[in-house]
């Protein structure tokens, strides 16, 4: 048993040593650190969160805060402009390519062990799903 769990373990390590060498990785790697330098979005980004505090202070009021309307268009406004950057829109499309490799990676392993197991994954229309199920019954169950 002890033998078996330690085989697990190191097949584990050699199956996460593979997805940190893949491209996928380095590339999402590379675009959270170009995010971090970018001194541009790092401005944006420090304008956003204090006006997030703005909103904060104007939401304890509501719709009766004087300037509710303004400030509601700037916040949506700036959160608009802070995720149109170009270094944010290759962030994030970096984190989805990676984030669909280990989605894919869960499936295949799961179904090397059974295929009434269903995966959960980040992507709802992932093609790979194993069934739109919630129970390992396929939908006999009458659940959806």
């Amino acid at each position: 048993m002890i033998q078996t769990e330690l085989k697990l373990y190191d097949e584990l390590d050699r199956l996460t040593m593979m997805l940190i060498h893949t491209d996928e990785f380095n590339h999402y790697i590379q675009s959270k650190n170009a995010l971090k330098l970018d001194e541009s979005y790092q401005t944006l980004y420090e304008d956003f969160i204090e006006m997030k505090e703005h909103v904060n202070e104007v939401m304890r009021f509501g719709h009766y805060h004087p300037d509710y309307k303004t400030v509601m268009k700037e916040a949506r406004q700036m959160r608009k402009t802070l995720t149109q950057h170009p270094a944010y829109v290759e962030y994030k499309e970096s984190e989805i390519e990676f984030y669909n490799l280990l989605d894919m990676t869960m499936v295949e392993l799961t179904r090397s062990v059974t295929d009434a197991i269903e995966v959960e994954t980040n992507n709802p229309f992932y093609e790979g799903r194993l069934s739109g199920h919630s129970c390992n019954t396929d939908g006999q169950c009458g659940c959806s």
